[in-house]
């Protein structure tokens, strides 16, 4: 009896678990085959992916060997053939490469301190150097009876000047002067040569210096010859007499009485000598807006009314002397002809 239930059960269900596990089945088979799939593709991709960045990294490793080869042909061509990088402003070559300046700026923020020699880059030197000195004059009208020392190096003045037409009448010494001639705006730029008992000023005049107006003034101490530009050109190369003297010291600006002639923007010293090209294109650039501070030029009449005062009280008291004398010379004439 019950082995006829349990054929009965199994025979009526039958169909019906064979219906669900077919189901299942087919769900198992899809399920796993859409895994299998959806892996292939992305694995697929991913090798894709993988080639592409393979092909630019080897582009790129291409390229940066070119770059690496061609940088070395120019490194070889640069030292040993003809110039190809600037490596400082103004020097040979014709691709610019930063910081390759090694000039030393100072005064660049208003003030004009004095610059110890030790501060200097040009330390215990005294010939074989440069420098550029923007100048703004302003009041050249402060005419003096001597030179009127705006900038020097090493200078010592004299307790009492033994003369005012010459800059040894003013210092026992000097490595370089700067100065505006006693009652016009021509530049005086010396060195000293000479010997411990004979001294000589190596002297370059130029002329008509701008007024109410930057320039830029260069000068190159060597050995044997000083050369002087203005605003980057040449103006003229001095053969010394004698041997530069070895005077080093500190560097000062105008004294405080002359100290309104003049404003210096900017001063930078190369502790070389520079060539022809790199003194007209130092950097940085002249500045042509007239410095912080800087006053007007005051005018002639301001400048000279102090002396028309004087030759005005000159000429009242002569008048009145000339009376008088000729009062003096009545009263005289009278008393003659009395007696």
């Amino acid at each position: 009896m019950a082995t006829a239930v349990t054929q009965y059960v199994s025979n009526t269900f039958a169909p019906f678990f064979n219906t669900v596990k077919g189901t299942v089945n087919s769900s198992n088979r899809g399920f796993f085959s859409g895994s299998s799939n959806s892996s292939s593709s992305w694995l697929s991709s991913t090798v894709t992916s993988d080639s592409t960045i393979s092909s630019v990294g080897q582009v790129a490793t291409y390229v940066l060997a070119v770059l690496v080869i061609m940088l070395f042909i120019l490194i070889i061509v640069h030292f040993f053939i003809t110039p190809i990088f600037q490596l400082r402003p103004g020097g040979p070559g014709m691709i610019p490469v930063p910081g390759g300046d090694d000039g030393v700026i100072f005064w660049n923020k208003g003030d004009h301190p004095q610059l110890l020699d030790n501060q200097l880059p040009i330390v215990g030197k005294s010939w074989d150097y440069s420098l550029i000195l923007d100048m703004f004059i302003q009041n050249p009208l402060q005419f003096s009876n001597q030179y009127r020392i705006l900038f020097s190096r090493g200078a010592v003045r004299k307790a009492t000047p033994a003369g005012t037409d010459t800059f040894l009448g003013m210092l026992d010494t000097y490595n370089l002067v700067v100065a505006l001639k006693p009652d016009t705006n021509d530049l005086v730029v010396s060195v000293l040569s000479g010997s411990s008992t004979t001294k000589n000023e190596e002297n370059v005049v130029i002329s008509n210096v701008p007024v109410q107006q930057s320039f830029r003034l260069g000068i190159v101490v060597m050995e044997n010859a000083l050369e002087v530009y203005l605003n980057g050109n040449l103006v003229k190369t001095r053969k010394y007499d004698y041997n530069i003297q070895s005077v080093v010291g500190p560097i000062d600006s105008a004294s405080p009485q002359e100290s309104t002639i003049v404003l210096f923007p900017l001063l930078k010293i190369w502790n070389r000598i520079l060539t022809t090209s790199e003194m007209r294109y130092a950097k940085p650039d002249l500045n042509s807006i007239a410095p912080l501070g800087a006053l007007p030029m005051p005018s002639s009449s301001s400048c000279f009314s102090n002396a028309a005062s004087n030759l005005q009280n000159a000429g009242t008291a002569a008048s009145a002397a000339a009376a008088a004398a000729i009062a003096e010379a009545e009263r005289l004439r009278n008393l003659a002809n009395r007696s």
